[in-house]
């Protein structure tokens, strides 16, 4: 295993972190963090395939189900008593850690997101809506970065925003106001384009939402 994490090719590599990383990703986070190094490499092409990876090692193998990460700070300190306390207080700090991984992965993709293919534009914002329907963490950053792209300036993603969207209330009718109040806050930010605006104002109107006035563009 040393051998390809050292010399091996860029697929082996990968590989071998995501073996590390479902054996234990408390005892690897440093395959965690090399295969984030590899996302922020000027290869689109391992950029893209560590970001995927990444996906599916937060979502099989890192996240919880059921909560959120939890920061070193909102642990409660007062139950650090008795023979197990160095065990309690590592097993937070390596969940800080992964908490913070994620973090750095949401800007990573963030960043891509602004890229020129749309198709590489598309395939992260479908990597998006499963972080955000599959598990807890972030979902409030995740349907911002989800939200932020229906203004995008490619009809067929902005259209495959909405539907997304549309297919997201219809799972969780209860986050009708929170998707509302997001796509709101793209639709009237300083300096939006006539062009950008049609999208949001679409799914908007298709919602029955009670919108300012709005000059809707014919495209």
């Amino acid at each position: 295993m040393t051998t390809v994490l050292t010399s091996g090719t860029i697929n082996d590599k990968v590989s071998a972190h995501c073996l590390l990383l479902q054996e234990s990703p408390v005892h690897h986070v440093k395959s965690l963090d090399a295969l984030l190094t590899m996302a922020k490499k000027k290869s689109k092409r391992m950029a893209i395939q560590s970001i995927d990876t990444l996906k599916e090692m937060f979502l099989s193998a890192i996240l919880p189900d059921t909560r959120k990460l939890s920061t070193f700070e909102q642990h409660d300190f007062s139950v650090l008593i008795g023979e197990k306390v160095n065990v309690t207080v590592l097993g937070w700090l390596v969940e800080d850690k992964l908490k913070s991984c994620y973090s750095e992965y949401m800007d990573i993709i963030k960043a891509h997101l602004n890229d020129n293919e749309v198709a590489i534009r598309t395939k992260l914002c479908n990597l998006v809506f499963q972080l955000l329907t599959e598990k807890p963490e972030k979902e409030q950053e995740l349907l911002a970065i989800l939200v932020n792209k229906i203004g995008d300036p490619d009809n067929k993603l902005a259209s495959k925003i909405i539907y997304v969207l549309t297919k997201l209330l219809q799972n969780h009718p209860s986050m009708k106001k929170v998707v509302a109040s997001e796509v709101e806050r793209v639709l009237f930010r300083p300096n939006i384009s006539e062009r950008a605006q049609y999208a949001p104002s679409v799914f908007l109107i298709n919602y029955n939402y009670h919108l300012k006035t709005v000059h809707l563009p014919h495209i």
